[in-house]
């Protein structure tokens, strides 16, 4: 797939109705390659020694095919200055499209300036692959917005998070309008799964609080680490930790769940340990958080030291921004969204 516009002339996938304030309309940009997949029930890795592919279900109807290899640079193309809006088709029970789905996605694929409004289902949702994200705008989505599992490893920074902000909208059916989720227990269990996140600004809403929703869920054995970002409009708490159960037993001991949030910024409702230690090495500050008309966080706590942020090293060299400052956009400057994102929108 080649995606390829420009900050002037952003390429735009909806529906043929005019304007872009629907959702559900049509189904979503779905991307499929030929990077590794992880089982969940910890069955390992999609494909058997010497072969370069695998056949796992596409998720999001009986038209997706299969996807996944032994490809960590396969590269599916540019998507780059593009918008995504409207979609979210059901296909059925736990089966939906997402705004922008990548399926084995590898980190040959260039994935930078994107936004993904108004979806039915998660913004973008990664299923296992190794490909990177940077420049992330995901407004209005009716589930979460960065949604990884099955063994992606990568690296996200620089992503502007605003749920539905209408006054009394609550989600549909049985959506929970999270920020970011990481899952990897119970069923879901699949240690593989590993990330780190920089420079995220997440912002709650009446569709979030409706559902007694949470900033951001992390779940179970995934390894993450989450930098210089923060949560605020969430009535119940920032952030959900808990730790991983692998056996289905709520009797028997749970398993660490590996998250650090450095640097992370926080409103007063706090963070939520379910687990029997906080996260090791994490900077946590509890404030009522101030924004501008550009969405940077003008608190003094959102000025920090600018540090190198290590990458998760999935092969691609990867190399972070390092930031001196919390949230997507720096107080000040000209927001990296301002000339491409759907008007309104923001």
């Amino acid at each position: 797939m080649i995606a390829n516009g420009s900050a002037t002339s952003p390429i735009t996938f909806s529906s043929l109705d005019t304007g872009y304030d629907g959702t559900g309309e049509w189904g979503g940009v779905i991307v499929q390659g030929f990077a590794p997949q992880y089982g969940q029930g910890d069955t390992g890795v999609c494909y058997a020694d010497g072969e370069a592919w695998c056949n796992v279900q596409g998720e999001g109807g009986d038209f997706v095919k299969e996807y996944g290899g032994a490809i960590a640079d396969d590269n599916s193309g540019i998507i780059r200055y593009v918008r995504i809006a409207e979609g979210g088709l059901i296909a059925g029970p736990n089966n939906e499209i997402n705004g922008l789905t990548l399926q084995g996605v590898g980190h040959g694929t260039l994935i930078d300036y994107v936004q993904v409004h108004g979806n039915q289902d998660d913004g973008i949702e990664w299923f296992g692959g190794t490909v990177n994200v940077t420049h992330a705008v995901l407004t209005d989505n009716d589930d979460d917005d960065i949604d990884f599992d099955e063994g992606y490893m990568g690296n996200i920074q620089y992503a502007l998070i605003i749920k539905n902000q209408t006054p009394g909208a609550v989600p549909v059916g049985s959506n929970d309008p999270r920020g970011i989720e990481l899952n990897s227990s119970d069923a879901s269990y699949t240690p593989q799964t590993a990330g780190v996140i920089a420079n995220v600004t997440i912002i709650g809403g009446d569709a979030a609080n409706s559902a007694g929703e949470f900033g951001m869920r992390l779940r179970g054995s995934v390894t993450a680490a989450i930098h210089n970002s923060a949560v605020t409009g969430y009535d119940v708490t920032c952030a959900r930790i808990d730790d991983s159960d692998n056996d289905g037993d709520s009797n028997t001991p749970k398993i660490d769940t590996p998250i650090t949030l450095n640097n992370f910024l926080c409103d007063t409702v706090g963070v939520a340990f379910n687990k029997e230690e906080p996260v090791a090495g994490s900077t946590v500050t509890e404030e009522v958080i101030v924004l501008d008309a550009n969405y940077a966080i003008t608190n003094d706590s959102a000025s920090v030291p600018a540090t190198d942020i290590t990458a998760l090293d999935n092969g691609s060299g990867f190399v972070f921004d390092s930031t001196d400052f919390v949230g997507a956009v720096k107080e000040g400057t000209t927001p990296w969204y301002s000339e491409w994102v759907i008007e309104g929108s923001l």
